[in-house]
């Protein structure tokens, strides 16, 4: 069906779903707004802080959900399958000065803390039960300093078998937080040794969920779909296993295409087709299961016997942590690689930098973009149509004060006009159920300046062009290229460039490109940062014209001609 007699821009929507086909199961809003997909620079952390000061003065501001979430970048040892920013078998030196930084970063919000509750909070690494007692409660003493809480939010905290100890559960009660969420991934021995978390044993993980559950957390159990070969039969019979054990929920994830070869990779299913097989297997017959387009959850019927859900109930509201919300909210992430958002202003995400860096607020630790005027409103319709297939005018006014008809009646228009969304009774249905079309779909609500990030990322080559027959590699990763950069005075450091997706943090991101600094390299002293701000620009300019493909854009980076920066192969 023609829309309205112009073909042109629904062909191309539909052209750039297709090239897009290996993306559509996670969607618009994972790739495009999550994603750093428009180009970012560097900013310090004053500047972080006075987005989030004027935030705090606009009135219009308090009626959206604020998140906080704290990171601890140590692990007592580094998952072979995780792709999170965290140092395994650390110098406990280090984690001393990581939180005598992450203290002072907490007393540089203290006038943003008293300006408003925060909704949630959010302790997560990495392994934050790696700190001792005494530790912990310093830290949580200083939160709550600096931090005031609505009653009826999630305060959760992660936590591993190993260093969860019953002392450190009351702890955590005691400080009021409600929920807590460790991974298990699997509990066949081989597959974990595999993983370097041979540590792990069933009786280990029960102990951890008992220790748990004495204090009343709502516990979550994390798997990965993917390790054992893939095994539905497997997968299971482990989440039963911790149902049966006490757990109140299990999210199912799957194995990242940036996860290192041989940690038993099998390709996943989609959640929603994984979803329905799952519930098809007798063990989880009367459990409920609901997927999301990058998770599953799987939950007893009857799970309120709990902390948060006892609080949500008293409060008259339940607000859950998410930083891939698709309502509206502000998050304010500290610590290496934690992600931010102040609603309608400001999106920007921690570079991973080495943890004992002392805390300056004048130092560009972080890179962003202020957003379009329009951003939260189309993030929000992409998500709603992503996430639940629907769309409510009156829930659209409820958080934008506006009319949805007024704001997108062209693209409603082409849509309906497709026969792709119909008007009920109480809003906009999509009635597509393809992923492919579903994305397209949703692709009418990105503006015009992420259409064409879109477009440069749709042009790359398909991860099947990029590799060869012996050595493959996971979809969407891109070919990573190392570079050399130095300016005249001898400062240098070494960068890699990438295909930029939401799964994997970058530095800088455009056009579908990014680049991050290979393991402890980058030292944030004022000759690095310059450098790495010298060359920010110059990636931008580069990345334009090379439309997704990582070659191109080194070729161009190294044709570059710059009197204040060199780039060279690695």
């Amino acid at each position: 069906m023609v829309a309205n007699g112009k073909p042109g821009e629904w062909n191309e929507l539909r052209a750039l779903a297709r090239r897009l086909r290996p993306l559509a199961a996670r969607g618009v809003l994972q790739h495009f707004y999550l994603a750093p997909t428009l180009p970012q620079a560097p900013l310090s952390h004053r500047e972080v802080l006075d987005t989030w000061l004027s935030f705090a003065a606009d009135a219009r501001m308090t009626p959206q959900p604020l998140h906080l979430y704290l990171h601890i970048p140590f692990c007592a040892h580094k998952c072979r399958y995780c792709i999170y920013h965290s140092q395994g078998d650390f110098d406990p030196r280090d984690l001393s000065a990581y939180l005598k930084r992450l203290h002072a970063e907490l007393d540089a919000y203290r006038e943003f803390g008293a300006s408003r509750s925060c909704d949630t909070f959010y302790l997560g690494g990495g392994t934050p039960t790696v700190l001792s007692e005494r530790q912990l409660e310093s830290l949580l003493e200083r939160v709550h300093r600096h931090f005031r809480f609505r009653p009826g939010g999630e305060r959760a905290f992660e936590c591993n078998p190993l260093s969860l100890t019953p002392a450190k559960a009351r702890l955590f009660a005691r400080f009021g937080l409600n929920r807590a969420s460790f991974g298990v991934q699997t509990l066949r021995r081989t597959t974990l040794s595999g993983c370097n978390r041979g540590y792990q044993t069933e009786r280990m993980v029960r102990r951890c969920i008992e220790a748990l559950r004495a204090e009343r957390f709502f516990v979550n159990a994390d798997l990965i779909h993917g390790l054992d070969d893939g095994s539905l039969a497997e997968l299971a019979r482990t989440a039963r296993r911790l149902l049966d054990f006490g757990v109140t929920q299990i999210t199912v994830y799957s194995l990242s295409p940036y996860t290192p070869e041989g940690v038993g990779r099998a390709r996943g299913l989609p959640m929603d087709e994984l979803g329905r097989s799952l519930a098809e297997r007798a063990e989880l017959a009367e459990m409920n299961i609901r997927a999301h387009p990058t998770a599953l959850g799987i939950a007893r019927p009857d799970h309120s016997d709990n902390l948060l859900d006892e609080e949500g109930k008293r409060a008259g509201r339940l607000v859950l942590y998410s930083d891939a919300n698709p309502d509206p909210f502000s998050l304010l992430g500290l610590g290496p690689s934690a992600r931010g958002s102040v609603f309608g202003r400001l999106r920007y995400q921690f570079l991973p930098y080495p943890a004992a860096t002392p805390f300056s607020p004048g130092g560009r630790l972080a890179v962003g973009r202020f957003l379009e005027p329009d951003e939260e409103q189309r993030r929000y319709v992409v998500g709603q149509l992503e996430d639940a297939g629907a769309l409510s005018p009156a829930r659209y006014r409820e958080h934008f004060a506006e009319s949805l008809q007024a704001r997108f009646g062209r693209q409603l228009g082409l849509l309906r006009r497709a026969g792709w969304l119909e008007r009920g009774p109480r809003g906009y249905v999509l009635c597509v159920r393809d992923p492919v079309e579903r994305f397209a779909a949703c692709l009418a609500f990105v503006s015009k300046p992420m259409r064409r990030a879109v477009r440069a990322q749709a042009n790359a080559p398909s991860p099947t062009e990029r590799s060869s027959p012996k050595t493959p590699r996971p979809s969407g990763a891109g070919a990573g290229r190392r570079l050399r950069l130095q300016d005249p005075q001898g400062v240098t450091l070494e960068v890699e460039l990438v295909a930029a997706a939401a799964d994997r943090p970058v530095f800088f991101g455009c056009a579908g490109l990014g680049f991050f600094v290979p393991g402890n390299d980058f030292r944030p002293d004022s000759k690095q940062s310059r450098l790495l701000e010298r060359f920010c620009r110059l990636f931008a300019r580069a990345a334009r014209h090379a439309p997704g493909d990582v070659d191109a854009l080194a070729r161009r980076l190294l044709d570059a001609r710059d009197a204040a920066l060199s780039v060279r192969g690695a």
